[in-house]
């Protein structure tokens, strides 16, 4: 018989398998009732889909690795600001100082100081101090440091002023002359390939209800259709007329020959044969556009007749087809065909208008000659004549729907509106100026860039003309211009139109590469105002009568002839009596010339004239300006009232067209002075009416009543009103 302790060992030796192998299933997660089963426990699947996705382990870093990484993605909050004491108390409030461009400026941070009463208890207001941030909390906690601290401070501020890179500006001659024929292909050759949307063809026969069109196709089966010379195939197609006619928008049904010629290139579709044995075609959206190759420029020889039409305005670089006519058989043709010039609001500049049709007409061979026209004009002026010129270009016979003009300019949009409306009793000219508005893309360089990025490259592709009113100054509206210019295809986009104020910008031989990128030999026009190139100022001043004197004193001292407008003569005689010691001497060579808006001489020439007295209109400032030859400079009154700067009203139209001439803080004083006369100007005229209405209520109610005026009653008032606002 065994002993008990050593059957207690056995039993003991005998279950030690059964535990280890139940201690391992807990361990790896897998239940003895999944063990019988045969399946894997969740803790189990859970490992072996890790298992099957696991990353390569990443090597750990050390703490130190971490403070240095730490270290260099932000800075440290031991660094030193400067600040000045706003507030004191309890927890005083610091303004923190910055560095811009190294000037130390106040910046707008401010912070309170955490309570540290020893040291609060020696600040007072506009105390230099230096702090460290404090992180944490809801609001700007600063440390004040003991003792002042060497070193920079470390909060600074980038300059304020943005900096462009040098644009690039493609020269307009490098760009492309041959055919822009939109999305239209030719045929594969021998129709061994796939037929394009939209065919190339040309027109070979014209009757008076249908055209006959013969297919352009490829010599070669190459796609890259653009450098090949291609050749008509012998597949021929009809285009009834009553497809053009709904293609032109047409109310009448002319003939086909008066719309269409031999030779001329069309893209076209396919349309369905259906029961005719013919193959027809209707027209394509976008219809090719013709190469527009620069005319090459004739130098300045306008014919005398031109010469004394156009008085002081001068005409250059005119190419000999403008001037094959008289002035008064192209305004007889420009009147019959656009309408009445008041109705473009060219009544005043009836003979440039004249003259920049001429010029800007489409020669026998059907190209354009660029077109730039110097000098100041009225602003309402300079846009209608720009108008009359897209009107022009509109009516070219081959000119197709689709194509369009670019019109850049300030306001361009309102203001060709504004155009439309006071034409009306004309239907000629606002049958034209209506065209004008649907087909132009009128506004800002960043308005335009706009419709591109909206409307696509079919857009850029239709433009067939460029009209700029000025050309920018500031980097910005010329990095603008310089994206609208690349927006636009490789090929020639055709003529440009261009208004500046500055002759001086062009000269004879070179110019600079923004105008080299719009214009290639263009056509230069002269106003009256550009005669001599004369330098235009405008200067806001208190008493321009006294600056004036003090202005004429110094250029006569230069031994510089003067001109003079002003409303009191006596006046200014009297101040210059003052300054100048040998004025009788000056007056009697005509080295000083006094006028008002009446008495002015139009044969005199100065070097320098000066406007104390507003102008009658601005197209009869523009007038003057051809009698100064250097510089002309425009002294606006303004007084305080309740300490407003207020314009005086003589000004307010001409300040009103003439304002581009300010910059910087002048211009934005002028439009609130505008802008403050204007309101004055509606509330005087709301509290006119109300007066009025008051006294012709009073009046009714005394027409039966015999009464006589006395003294001082409303019957014997007179109003004085102000005259309207152009």
């Amino acid at each position: 018989m065994a002993a008990p302790g050593a059957s207690t060992k056995t039993g003991s030796a005998a279950c030690a398998p059964f535990l280890a192998l139940l201690l391992v299933l807990l361990v790896t997660g897998r239940a003895w009732c999944d063990l019988c089963r045969g399946s894997v426990g969740p803790m189990e699947s859970r490992r072996l889909r890790a298992g099957a996705r696991a990353e390569p382990e990443r090597p750990k870093r050390g703490r130190r690795q971490v403070h240095a990484s730490a270290s260099r993605t932000r800075p440290s909050l031991k660094q030193v600001l400067r600040g000045v004491v706003r507030e004191t108390g309890t927890t005083p409030v610091v303004q923190l100082v910055w560095e811009v461009e190294g000037q130390r400026k106040l910046s707008p941070f401010c912070g309170r100081l955490k309570a540290e009463q020893m040291k609060i208890a020696r600040l007072q207001e506009g105390d230099e101090v230096q702090v460290r941030v404090i992180p944490g909390g809801e609001q700007l906690t600063l440390q004040l440091l003991d003792a002042p601290t060497q070193g920079r401070g470390a909060l600074q501020r980038a300059p304020h002023s943005r900096r462009y890179p040098e644009l690039d500006w493609p020269p307009k001659e490098g760009r492309k002359d041959d055919w822009n024929w939109m999305d239209a292909e030719p045929l594969p050759y021998c129709l061994c390939g796939i037929a394009a949307q939209h065919l190339r063809s040309e027109v070979t026969h014209v009757e008076a209800t249908k055209a006959t069109l013969r297919f352009f196709w490829e010599p070669t089966g190459s796609r890259d259709s653009d450098d090949l010379q291609l050749e008509l195939s012998p597949i021929a197609a009809t285009l009834p007329a009553e497809e053009l006619w709904a293609y032109l928008n047409l109310t009448t049904r002319p003939p086909c020959s008066e719309l269409l010629q031999p030779g001329q290139f069309l893209s076209v579709q396919l349309k369905d044969p259906g029961a005719s044995a013919d193959l027809q075609v209707a027209l394509s959206p976008l219809q090719p556009m013709r190469p527009q190759p620069a005319l090459s420029s004739a130098g300045s020889y306008a014919t005398l007749v031109w010469r004394q039409h156009l008085g002081r305005a001068r005409v250059f670089d005119a190419h000999q087809v403008a001037f094959q006519e008289t002035p008064e058989q192209v305004a007889t043709r420009m009147v019959a065909k656009f309408g009445q010039l008041k109705s473009w609001r060219l009544q005043s500049s009836s003979a440039f208008a004249t003259a920049a049709f001429a010029v800007a007409s489409a020669s026998m061979t059907g190209a354009r000659q660029d077109l730039v026209i110097l000098g100041t004009m009225p602003r309402a002026e300079r846009l209608s004549l720009l108008a009359l010129l897209i009107a022009q270009h509109l009516d070219q016979k081959l000119l197709w729907p689709q194509e369009r003009v670019l019109l850049l300019g300030p306001f361009a949009r309102e203001r060709l509106r504004s155009l439309y409306r006071s034409a009306e009793g004309d239907e000629l000219a606002r049958q034209h100026l209506s065209r004008v508005r649907h087909r132009t893309i009128a506004g800002s360089c960043r308005y335009v860039l706009q419709k591109f990025a909206h409307m696509g490259d079919t857009l850029t592709r239709s433009i067939s003309l460029v009209v700029l009113e000025g050309l920018p100054s500031a980097p910005g509206v010329q990095r603008e211009l310089n994206d609208v210019l690349r927006a636009l295809p490789e090929r020639r986009w055709g003529p440009t139109l261009l208004w500046h104020r500055d002759p001086h910008d062009f000269g004879p031989t070179e110019q600079p590469p923004m105008v080299q990128a719009l214009l290639q030999a263009p056509a230069r026009l002269r106003t009256a105002s550009a005669l001599h190139g004369a330098e235009q100022r405008m200067i806001l001043v208190p008493d321009s009568l006294s600056v004036a004197a003090q202005l004429v004193a110094q250029h006569l001292a230069q031994r510089n002839s003067v001109t003079v407008f002003a409303d009191t003569k006596l006046f200014i005689l009297g101040e210059l009596k003052k300054l100048v010691q040998n004025l009788e001497e000056d007056l009697a060579a005509g080295r000083l010339l006094l006028f008002n808006n009446e008495d002015w001489n139009s044969s005199s020439l100065s070097d320098v004239m000066i406007h104390a007295l507003a102008p009658p209109s601005p197209a009869a400032y523009c007038d003057r300006l051809a009698s100064c030859r250097k510089l002309a400079i425009t002294l606006i009154d303004f007084k305080m009232v309740d300490g407003v700067e207020r314009l005086n009203s003589a000004w307010l139209d001409f300040v009103s067209d003439a304002h581009e001439l300010l910059r910087g803080d002048d211009a934005r004083r002028l439009r609130a002075m505008r802008r403050l006369e204007r309101h004055g100007y509606t509330k005087m005229s709301e509290s006119f009416q109300e007066d009025f209405q008051s006294q012709e209520d009073e009046s009714l109610g005394r027409r039966n009543q015999p009464s006589t005026p006395q003294s001082g009653s409303p019957s014997s008032l007179s109003f004085v009103w102000p005259p309207p606002l152009q």
